[in-house]
């Protein structure tokens, strides 16, 4: 109504209200090329924490304009719905698949002691899945309760030395 449409014309294009969060949350997914090119480069020294702010201001911002349907669209998908859940794995398996790209290059092994014989081996998929979630995340929280975020720029900074300390510490060789 506020668009000045009867929900007769709604009806005329969106069978429900899940196909027009669908047509949406397809909409929201076309940026995802930006995302893909900053997450592919060289994560080492002080343009790795860069290329994090800028990563993670990008998905800030990408939050701060269509949060309502990515919500929608997430807990849709949830709850089981099979196009919502399909549309948001569209979205989550590209930044996935090239997180795991970029930690694949590297031999990342952490000795749990220094004289340790046994070490912890990262699995490339579950860490660039880890890196995904707690940006999607951070990005959701700043967007709509930044109570548990902080500002937006210490949700960027902390995101962007979390994704350094993943993708460019010196304690993985490449």
């Amino acid at each position: 109504r506020a668009a000045g449409t009867s929900p007769g014309a709604f009806y005329q294009y969106f069978e429900d209200i899940e196909g027009i969060v669908l047509t949406l949350a397809r909409h929201a997914r076309e940026p995802i090329s930006i995302l893909l090119d900053e997450i592919d480069g060289d994560w080492s020294g002080i343009q790795g924490t860069e290329r994090g702010r800028r990563l993670t201001g990008l998905i800030v911002d990408h939050w701060s304009f269509n949060g309502v349907v990515l919500r929608a669209r997430n807990s849709a998908a949830d709850e089981g719905h099979a196009a919502l859940y399909s549309e948001r794995m569209q979205s989550f398996v590209p930044l996935v698949e090239a997180f795991s790209e970029v930690l694949g290059r590297r031999d990342c092994r952490f000795s749990q002691k220094e004289e340790a014989a046994e070490t912890l081996a990262v699995n490339a998929t579950v860490g660039a899945t880890a890196l995904v979630s707690c940006l999607e995340r951070t990005a959701m929280h700043q967007v709509f309760d930044s109570t548990v975020s902080g500002t937006r720029e210490q949700a960027i900074d902390t995101m962007a030395f979390i994704l350094h300390a993943a993708l460019g510490a010196e304690h993985c060789t490449r």
